[in-house]
């Protein structure tokens, strides 16, 4: 911040507005966007779980699913192959209640979720869960603490306080979710329809999504992002 004030004329709280306001939009396009992919897969699972049910006794179910899978992809791309849609199908059976959903998804990525939901254990995902959200953990911060058995460490302990807090409180061992982190996300690139690369999505990545998207995606951008066209 610093730098870049000492490069040119703007005063510190010119530069301090201007900098709050993109942040505070950027907070809400990463909300915004996140909940409706959750929304959306949440949904794709529970329709899928009722029509594999429906199947289940001629045993094709599977097949149902193979086949949307390859009609999905031809027209939306990847992220729909079959393993997807099972793990949305699974979304939906862990989380039947939407409200929970809409609430975690505030915080959660399906990053996220997709972690949580390999997971069978009730008490032990819930445990994650809780603390992914309060401490807001970034997917590689909740992978390790699944990794190294945080949860089982806690049970056992006699001191489970201790424990916990030595485990989640580390400064130096805990990554939290920067907002940035949101533009990388290949499930939020694939959703919203980005070209496929294998670069790295670095600072760039907002200006790649902007330019991405078609004139109906651009509207649909600035409305997210709160943005008033004739201002």
């Amino acid at each position: 911040m610093d730098s870049f004030k000492s490069k040119g004329d703007l005063s510190g709280p010119l530069y301090d507005e201007m900098f709050s306001m993109i942040e505070i939009r950027k907070k809400s396009l990463h909300t915004a966007v996140n909940s409706e992919l959750v929304s959306l897969y949440w949904n794709i699972g529970r329709a899928l779980r009722t029509e594999m049910s429906k199947n289940s006794k001629n045993g094709k179910s599977r097949s149902l699913v193979e086949d949307l899978s390859k009609e999905l992809s031809i027209k939306y791309g990847r992220g729909y192959g079959t393993g997807n849609l099972l793990e949305m199908v699974k979304f939906n059976e862990l989380y039947p209640d939407y409200d929970v959903v809409a609430a975690l998804a505030t915080q959660l990525t399906w990053s996220h979720f997709l972690e949580l939901i390999k997971i069978e254990d009730n008490l032990k995902r819930n445990f994650y869960v809780n603390h992914t959200n309060n401490e807001r953990w970034s997917v590689k911060t909740l992978r390790d603490k699944i990794n190294s058995k945080l949860y089982e460490t806690v049970e056992i302990s006699r001191k489970p306080f201790e424990a916990l807090t030595a485990g989640v409180n580390s400064f130096d061992e805990v990554e939290k979710t920067p907002a940035d982190q949101f533009f990388r996300d290949q499930h939020i690139l694939d959703f919203l329809g980005m070209e496929d690369s294998k670069a790295d999505y670095g600072s760039g990545a907002q200006a790649g999504l902007i330019n991405s998207v078609d004139n109906s995606q651009h509207e649909v951008l600035d409305y997210l992002m709160g943005i008033d066209s004739e201002g």
